[in-house]
């Protein structure tokens, strides 16, 4: 009963934080499960970084436009984490390290998760899974071994890197067999795109492309306050003194596996919402760890520990203010709801519409489908596909597009982009602008759209 309360309490405290507090969907899993539903294929019809799985999962909600199925399927996936995350604590410790585990999972996972949908929320609920079977079985049958792989397979579909969860796995097990449908998942996608005539392009962009991209990260800002960053290797410190003290309590348990697997994301970086998954491992270690130690060591560690909760909780009271004050999520910002109004009077039925731009919210609620590859473009996109410029160049001619937005002001990312400016300026009229955006139309139909206004 006290662990059934304990955890009610814990899943509507999350709940309450979560769902009062601004949710952030990223445009690209709204944009890319849009374009999915209408039958194109991720990588060879359009550009993105991350793999199918998860945009598949999310195809489901795109006709709502308000995007409030995929606000709320977000609270589902983090309520799915805390039940994993107090089912393990619930396994492998006390009451004492279930309650500290728990509380250190909410206030961390909202400081990181930042309240918005992004690959790590939904992954980290496969290496739950597959460490609870770990941990809460003795011996695991042949069947469960290849379950174990099929997770990791499909996870990895989210993210490449994701597929390192399943060497844990085989380091404890001391067994392959994950490795057989590890393999048949990634056979059979792989068979997808080439009979789709997409599998070079899959390769490229799916795995080359976020090889090359894991470390260009270090290159940008540090995402996570070096204080916070601090505390955390603090803690995570006098949790591995605690530990050594205890380590024979910690026999069949891999925590530590995990947490070194799911720490790698450490060496392309500091963003923080990529560490959505070591978080909860480390939440858990350090919920194990006061759950099983005695003593004058429990006492020094939970002064420490309560040092540290009460920095954290700070933390995620100042994100939870920033949230709620200063963000205003994509598809609810004015300038978008304004710039959709306006272009829709120009009679869009048939016509093509390219936006130069980082606004890929603007196809969606126009209903229009890019008519370019690269349908977004960042410095480590271009940097890897040097002929972005011309491609969009090319796509524009071959497919007669129509209609141009340029948004104002211009998008620092096309700035040096001075050869698919001039190319509009040269086959495009200018037909309507205001504060917001630049409206140009394909020289032979200008007259048409013009009478349409």
């Amino acid at each position: 009963m006290f662990y059934l309360i304990t955890a009610s309490i814990f899943l509507f405290a999350q709940t309450l934080i979560i769902g009062s507090a601004n949710i952030l969907i990223y445009p690209e899993f709204f944009i890319y499960p849009w374009l999915l539903s209408k039958r194109l294929l991720i990588f060879r019809d359009f550009l993105a970084q991350h793999g199918p799985f998860l945009y598949l999962m999310l195809v489901p909600f795109v006709n709502d436009r308000s995007l409030l199925s995929m606000k709320l399927f977000y609270v589902a996936v983090q309520t799915l984490t805390l039940i994993l995350v107090l089912a393990i604590l619930r396994k492998t410790t006390g009451r004492l390290g279930f309650v500290l585990g728990g509380v250190l999972f909410i206030i961390h996972n909202f400081y990181i998760a930042d309240n918005h949908l992004w690959d790590d929320v939904i992954a980290v609920n496969f290496y739950m899974f597959i460490y609870y079977w770990l941990v809460s079985k003795p011996r695991l049958e042949r069947r469960h071994l290849l379950i174990i792989g099929l997770l990791a397979g499909l996870v990895s579909l989210i993210k490449p890197y994701y597929a390192s969860v399943i060497f844990p796995a085989v380091i404890v097990t001391g067994s392959l067999v994950p490795f057989i449908s590890f393999f048949v998942v990634w056979l059979a996608v792989m068979v997808f795109y080439a009979v789709n005539h997409g599998l070079w392009i899959f390769l490229d962009q799916f795995i080359f492309y976020n090889i090359y991209y894991a470390f260009q990260l270090k290159k940008y800002q540090l995402w996570v306050s070096v204080t916070f960053l601090k505390a955390g290797v603090l803690m995570l410190t006098f949790g591995l003194a605690g530990y050594w003290f205890i380590r024979n309590k910690f026999k069949n348990n891999p925590i530590l596996l995990f947490l070194v697997f799911s720490g790698l994301i450490f060496f392309t970086g500091f963003r923080k919402v990529d560490y959505v998954i070591y978080t909860a491992f480390f939440c858990i270690f350090i919920g194990q760890v006061a759950g099983k130690l005695t003593g004058k060591k429990l006492a020094a560690f939970l002064i420490v520990l309560f040092f540290y909760l009460f920095y954290s909780a700070r933390q995620a009271k100042h994100i939870y203010y920033t949230i709620n004050t200063f963000r205003v999520p994509y598809t609810e910002r004015p300038v978008v709801g304004r710039m959709v109004g306006r272009i829709k009077r120009f009679g869009l039925e048939q016509k093509q519409v390219y936006v130069l731009g980082n606004y890929p919210e603007l196809y969606y609620f126009l209903e229009k489908v890019p008519p370019v590859w690269h349908n977004m473009v960042w410095p480590f996109s271009s940097a890897y596909y040097r002929n972005t410029e011309q491609e969009i160049i090319n796509d524009l001619k071959k497919k007669q597009v129509d209609l141009v937005v340029i948004p104002k002001p211009l998008d620092p990312n096309y700035k040096d982009f001075h050869r698919l400016i001039k190319f509009i300026y040269q086959q495009y009229q200018l037909i309507y602008q205001d504060n917001d955006f630049w409206l140009y139309s394909l020289k032979m139909l200008t007259k048409t759209v013009r009478d349409r206004v």
